[in-house]
């Protein structure tokens, strides 16, 4: 047993297996220790529109969205408050448009939004 363990090589696998290991459980946590998720709702929740201003006018946009964040207990717990929902409207021009979808950014990483709904209709006009 004492000649396996001084071989050379039978100590470099072992430090191989341990780097792997050490490498999985710091960046892969929930391989190991896999983490109920948890969901909650966040209602009334504001929709900034994206556009030029200078150029156009909302005639018609729905203003309140709900959210449903689905992740880590903890990190629903302590979610911050620099999310963003918003429509890009930059890409329009005047009119109606149907479908519009409704982003999120900000929200914390390993944490799912869902969007209702998750698209919008809106309506453009041209400023004169």
């Amino acid at each position: 047993m004492n000649k396996w363990m001084e071989n050379e090589y039978v100590l470099r696998a072992i430090s191989l297996l341990l780097a792997i290991m050490l490498w999985i459980f710091v960046n892969q946590p929930s391989w190991l220790f896999p983490t109920v998720k948890d969901t909650t709702r966040i209602e009334n929740v504001s929709i900034e529109a994206r556009y030029d201003s200078t150029h156009y006018a909302i005639i018609k946009m729905k203003n309140k969205v709900e959210l449903q964040l689905t992740g880590n207990r903890y990190t629903l717990e302590h979610l911050p408050s620099t999310y963003r929902v918003y429509v890009d409207l930059r890409q329009l021009g005047a009119g109606a448009h149907k479908r519009v979808p409704v982003q999120v950014e900000g929200v914390p990483h390993g944490v799912e939004v869902k969007v209702i709904p998750s698209t919008i209709d809106v309506v453009l006009a041209k400023k004169t």
